[in-house]
């Protein structure tokens, strides 16, 4: 599974259907098994993205670095305003 610091929807989805399980009762269980299938193949499908993604990030991040700010928000996060 994706750390849920890197990728929020698949870990979530993930932790979501950890809980479903604990939580269904036995006239469930088919229905749960299929959501556990279909979560599978779009964190599948999502591979992809989610790895260009973070190279995208980290390049930025690295370039953020190199680059000095010209003004106080620019290396600002949104909880930090």
């Amino acid at each position: 599974m994706f750390p849920c610091s890197n990728v929020v929807f698949p870990c979530r989805t993930g932790e979501a259907l950890q809980r479903n399980k604990s939580l269904i009762g036995v006239d469930q269980k088919e229905y749960q098994r299929e959501l556990e299938r279909n979560y599978h193949s779009v964190k599948e499908r999502m591979a992809p993205l989610i790895a260009s993604s973070a190279a995208l990030q980290a390049a930025a991040a690295a370039a953020a670095k190199r680059s000095k700010p010209k003004h106080r928000c620019v290396n600002m996060k949104l909880q930090d305003i």
